[in-house]
């Protein structure tokens, strides 16, 4: 994204309008003539949560290296369905707040 300069007028009056916030994304150029000039910066990306899969599940078991299994519902008669580490049913629940 390519940085868009603004004059010290230019940036007040777009923070007053709530165009853009000063606090989080304003820095100065190298001073020409002795004035220095704000410049947008763009605001680095917040972390992207990561999409919901049977390890962060909190019904995935793990009872050893070879097998993962999903206690979401009650185990058929050969036991629980296996899962793996990456698979998704579409009923995803997080691990609850630890307080």
């Amino acid at each position: 994204m390519p940085e868009k300069k603004l004059t010290t007028a230019q940036a007040h009056n777009a923070a007053q309008t709530g165009e853009i916030k000063l606090e989080d994304s304003i820095g100065l150029t190298k001073p020409v003539f002795g004035i220095a000039e704000p410049v947008l910066v763009p605001t680095p990306p917040t972390a992207v949560p990561l999409p919901p899969t049977c390890e962060t599940c909190r019904f995935f078991v793990q009872p050893n290296d070879l097998r993962s299994e999903c206690h979401r519902h009650a185990p058929m008669e050969r036991g629980f369905p296996a899962v793996g580490a990456l698979d998704w049913c579409g009923e995803y629940e997080g691990h609850p707040e630890e307080a």
